[in-house]
């Protein structure tokens, strides 16, 4: 049995026996990628989103730099009602797309979701941190570039009024 099998009893919402069949699966290929995303979103469908969420972070383990796994994670977090979450989640596909701005937003939001958790905050302190370094060092690259492109404009003008 391929994946799709068990995509079409999860998208006909037959959890229970799509489950079966991903569980087989993967007692014969316990880290097959494509069988544990079904996995989690057949959990997902089973509103059993704290396993979800569990299989979900196992494998960001090994895949972090794949924006679907986040954008994954973020959904279920906030069926889940974990809403600071649900901003980091967000704020890391946002980052892996290269919106920094979008990804800054989302972690203020987690921020004011977490004073009372020293550590959660400290860590997503660290990461709007780096973000904004990244965002001003882009700042400044954009306004060094502007400054060259006049003056290669000036000098375009110049040379144009030389005989």
């Amino acid at each position: 049995m391929n994946t799709s099998k068990i995509e079409i009893l999860r998208e006909s919402k037959e959890y229970d026996q799509a489950l079966l069949q991903v569980n087989k699966q993967l007692e014969v290929s316990p880290k097959n990628f494509p069988l544990t995303i079904e996995k989690t979103k057949i959990l997902r469908g089973l509103r059993k989103t704290i396993a979800a969420e569990e299989i979900l972070r196992d494998t960001l383990l090994r895949r972090n730099s794949d924006p679907s796994l986040w954008f994954l994670l973020s959904e279920i977090q906030k069926d889940n009602l974990n809403v600071a979450g649900y901003h980091q989640s967000r704020a890391e596909y946002f980052i892996l797309l290269g919106q920094n701005e979008r990804a800054l937003n989302e972690l203020q939001f987690a921020l004011k979701l977490s004073q009372d958790n020293f550590q959660t905050f400290e860590i997503i302190m660290t990461k709007i941190n780096g973000l904004r370094e990244k965002l001003n060092k882009r700042i400044k690259f954009l306004k060094i570039f502007e400054i060259i492109e006049f003056f290669v404009w000036v000098i375009g003008i110049a040379s144009f009024f030389q005989p």
